[in-house]
C-alpha cells in the first residue's frame, strides 16, 4: 500500500507575506532608516536602538536579520554602491571618450549623488570607515570604475595597457569627489557645474597623453 508523505507546514502569511517575504521586508526598512540616521546622525552617533524604532521593527527582528549595526552600515555601503555602479554602468554603455562624453559621464555621477544627498554622505563618509569590509567595498569600487574606463578607452581605439592610469583616474577623481562634499551643498547646482568642469579638464588632460588611436598621428 503506498504512503504518502506528511505535508509541511505552510509559512504563516502575515498581511499576505510569508516569513521570508516579512524578513527582506524589515532588512529594506531598516536599511532605509539607516541611510538617513547614518547621513544625519553619523555612523557612531546612530545606536542599533534607535536604528530600530526609525525602522518601526524591534530589536530581536534587527539580529534576526543583521549580526550587529557595522554589518547593516556594510550592507547599506553595499546597497548604496550597486546602486551607483547601476546608473554609471547605463551612462558608459553609451559613452564614448571624446569632451562631451567625459562631460557627462561625470555630470552623471555628481547628479546621481546629489539627487539624493544622504547616498553622497553615506558612499564617502561609510568608505572612509575603520571597519573589516569596508575598504574591500571601497577598492571593487574604484576596480570596477577603472575597468570602464579602460573599457571606454579600448572601445574608442586607444592602444596598451592603461590600468595604471585608469586607476589613478578614478581614484583622482573619487578623492576630489569626497574632499567637495565636506562642506559643498550637493544640490547647488551651479556649484555641481564647476565641479564637472574642473574633473572633466582633468580627465581630457589625461585623455589626451594616453597612446594615439590606431592610425592616429601625434603633433
Amino acid at each position: 500500500m503506498a504512503t504518502t508523505s506528511p505535508e509541511l507546514p505552510k509559512s504563516r502569511r502575515i498581511r499576505g507575506l510569508d516569513a521570508e517575504q516579512r524578513r527582506a521586508q524589515r532588512r529594506e526598512q531598516i536599511l532605509d532608516a539607516a541611510l538617513e540616521l547614518f547621513a544625519t546622525r553619523g555612523y557612531l552617533n546612530t545606536s542599533i536602538e534607535v536604528l530600530c524604532q526609525t525602522a518601526f521593527v524591534s530589536t530581536k527582528s534587527f539580529y534576526e536579520v543583521f549580526g550587529g549595526r557595522e554589518e547593516c552600515a556594510l550592507e547599506l555601503f553595499e546597497r548604496t554602491s550597486d546602486q551607483l555602479r547601476a546608473q554609471l554602468g547605463a551612462a558608459m554603455a553609451e559613452a564614448s571618450d571624446d569632451a562631451a562624453a567625459a562631460h557627462a559621464l561625470l555630470a552623471a555621477f555628481v547628479g546621481a549623488l546629489a539627487e539624493d544627498p544622504r547616498r553622497a554622505l553615506v558612499t564617502f563618509g561609510l568608505a572612509g570607515a575603520d571597519f573589516p569590509g569596508f575598504e574591500k567595498v571601497r577598492q571593487r569600487n574604484r576596480g570596477w570604475a577603472a575597468r570602464e574606463l579602460e573599457e571606454l578607452w579600448r572601445r574608442n581605439g586607444r592602444v596598451g595597457d592603461h590600468q595604471r592610469v585608469a586607476v589613478a583616474v578614478v581614484g583622482g577623481i573619487f578623492d576630489v569627489i569626497g574632499g567637495w562634499l565636506i562642506d559643498a551643498d550637493v544640490t547647488d547646482t551651479a556649484l555641481a557645474r564647476e565641479l564637472v568642469d574642473d574633473l572633466a579638464a582633468y580627465y581630457n588632460a589625461v585623455v589626451g597623453g594616453l597612446a594615439p588611436r590606431e592610425g592616429e598621428s601625434i603633433n
